[in-house]
């Protein structure tokens, strides 16, 4: 590929950015869920 060429800059700008993009969302979610485990109480000890 030629990438000098604005079409091809444009398209790996936009890909860029959608990759950090979904992985800015996938670690948010992954972080959801650790604090969510972290902080409930565990179904064991509410038996107690």
């Amino acid at each position: 590929m030629d990438s000098y060429n604005p079409n091809y800059q444009i398209w790996n700008n936009e890909m860029l950015n959608f990759v950090n993009s979904s992985l800015q969302h996938v670690k948010a979610y992954f972080f959801c869920l650790f604090s969510q485990n972290i902080f409930r109480p565990l179904p064991y000890v509410q038996t107690y």
